[in-house]
């Protein structure tokens, strides 16, 4: 039976900066994502969090994850302050989603941090200190303390705890995307995007097996440095501890650097398809101005003339490039694919009449146009975006819709969609921030698709970091799918992304900004005869795998419990 020990309160001029030291973890960890960029963090701070949340005051844990959790997320969302709504509203939802997200690194740092260790390897807060075992409050000790705790476990109890840590932290990220109306926004793999050969593990675990490697390799790091520090006699019981998540990750780079050289990132061939993304650049509040429309529809138009005298195959163009038509401008588009023998596809809302209630369905979608003017394919996006596109539980709480400007409710779409392309290339369209969602972007592998697509507009958060938190975050469904993501973006990031997840090609203007207007012109030919990914094949099986440890760690801590 685990000894008792008393619960003492920190006193009060020592939780300030305690308080301070879970805030800047938070600041830290963000600096790994755009704007900071410094991807190193990332391997950094699991591991620190984990080391200053540890403690036997199970709500203490949970509150220094969470308030790091917190701080991570106001750095990261700091752009819903750019929203085009009064500020009260924009701050409010900042904060509220910031909180909320940051109670679930809370209850991964509890789950890690107090549950793992006291009720799944039953590491007792006792240490041995000259000769003497003592019951110590580790919330009141220096913290020297904890490492002396840890220095005292056997290194193969370490390493469980790392594994059981990360397969936890990927658990965590896995019902983020799937918790309510999901948020997979850059889950902590995504900051790796720029080490190619690392993140092909996506192509079987998808990101959260980056995420596992991540926080495996930080705590292992941590576990094996507590060891040398406080005992530097004790190198070999460190080596045990790094030397899994050293073979483990040499193993990974070593396969990811071996598949990147062996897949193509540029095609050649005979049925190549001429692609020009056209990114308009339009201020969000004249998309929505009835008396704007005309401004809108000529720069539309004038780009995507210019962008014709490059004989392309395809043209796109980006979420709601039209938010209404006009009979005149939908007979000037017909004539002008007709004349130039392109298609197009383009963003819209589609109004569906005909239901009992009299009450008509909107929907926000993609359409395929071909040539001759037919829609040959209409995608109605699934994932609508919570009080942007719709308002949760408007129902059951009818004052919402008073105090939320969201001029009218979304239907969602109920199922996938391919667009083929001139019976040589087909693709999977997605909307707005749908290419952040595994599940949706996951092909089905008996489906022929050469391409993944993106239309989105971004452009409700300026020329924030929100642009390339969410290609970063897109660039994955590449990686996990084998194919290349192509992205049309209202002011940002129109791009072409190869199958290994590198951005070949970025849109920007003749100033160098990627938020200005401009086109991109991207080719790409039939997709290579290659086998489909794993993760393609067989979907969320890591992530699957990582939520039951979770759930046997659980139960295995309340049986012990139980029997105690």
């Amino acid at each position: 039976m685990q000894p008792r020990f008393q619960k003492s309160e920190s006193p009060p001029r020592t939780r300030i900066p305690l308080i301070l030291t879970w805030v800047c973890l938070g600041v830290l960890l963000a600096l790994a994502f755009p704007p900071g960029d410094i991807w190193a963090t990332a391997w950094l701070v699991p591991g620190l969090i984990l080391l200053v949340a540890f403690s036997t005051s199970a709500f203490k844990t949970f509150c220094a994850a969470a308030v790091s959790g917190t701080a991570f997320w106001l750095c990261i969302l700091y752009w819903l302050l750019h929203m085009p709504v009064p500020k009260i509203l924009s701050a409010l939802a900042w904060c509220s989603l910031s909180i909320v997200l940051g109670i679930l690194i809370g209850l991964w740092g509890w789950f890690s941090g107090y549950w793992i260790p006291r009720k799944v390897l039953s590491i007792s807060p006792s240490l041995t200190i000259n000769g003497t075992k003592n019951d110590v409050p580790l919330e009141k000790t220096e913290f020297r303390h904890k490492l002396q705790l840890i220095n005292s476990q056997d290194p193969i109890k370490l390493t469980l705890w790392a594994f059981l840590t990360a397969t936890s932290w990927s658990a965590i990220e896995f019902l983020r995307t799937h918790l309510l109306w999901g948020f997979p926004w850059i889950p902590l793999g995504s900051s790796q995007y720029k080490m190619i050969p690392l993140i092909q593990i996506s192509s079987i675990t998808g990101c959260y097996g980056v995420s596992f490697i991540i926080v495996y390799t930080s705590v292992s790091v941590l576990f094996a440095i507590c060891k040398i520090v406080i005992k530097p006699t004790q190198l070999h019981g460190a080596m045990v501890i790094l030397a899994p998540a050293a073979i483990l990750l040499t193993t990974l780079c070593t396969w990811g650097y071996y598949k990147t050289a062996h897949t193509p990132t540029t095609y050649t061939g005979s049925n190549q398809l001429k692609i020009a993304l056209i990114q308009p650049a339009i201020p969000q509040l004249v998309i929505w101005d009835p008396t704007m429309t005309p401004m809108r529809q000529k720069q539309l138009m004038d780009l995507t003339i210019k962008a014709a005298r490059n004989k392309p195959d395809l043209i796109i163009w980006p979420e709601a490039s039209l938010p209404e038509f006009t009979e005149d401008f939908f007979s000037a588009l017909i004539d002008f694919v007709h004349t130039n023998n392109v298609w197009i596809i383009f963003g819209a809302d589609e109004v569906e009449l005909g239901y009992p209630d009299n009450k008509p369905r909107v929907y926000n979608a993609a359409f395929l146009m071909d040539p001759s003017g037919k829609i040959s394919s209409i995608y109605r996006k699934r994932r609508l975006v919570p009080f942007g596109e719709f308002i949760p539980l408007e129902q059951q709480l009818p004052f919402l819709k008073k105090v939320i400007p969201v001029p009218g409710s979304f239907t969602p779409g109920s199922y996938p969609v391919v667009f083929r392309i001139k019976t040589t290339h087909n693709t999977n369209p997605l909307i707005c921030f749908e290419d952040t969602f595994p599940d949706l972007a996951r092909i089905p592998p008996d489906e022929k698709i050469d391409f993944l697509l993106n239309i989105t507009n971004d452009g409700w958060f300026g020329e924030s970091a929100a642009h390339w938190q969410h290609m970063i975050t897109a660039l994955f469904r590449a990686v996990e799918n084998g194919v290349p993501l192509v992205r049309c973006a209202n002011n940002g990031i129109s791009c072409y992304i190869s199958p290994t997840g590198k951005p070949i090609a970025l849109l920007r203007d003749h100033r160098g900004s990627y938020y200005g207007p401009g086109i991109l012109h991207v080719t790409l030919d039939k997709a290579l005869t290659i086998k489909p990914t794993f993760y393609r094949r067989f979907g969320d099986v890591f992530a699957n795998a990582c939520a039951v440890i979770g759930i046997m760690c659980g139960v295995t801590g309340i049986l012990r419990k139980t029997t105690q």
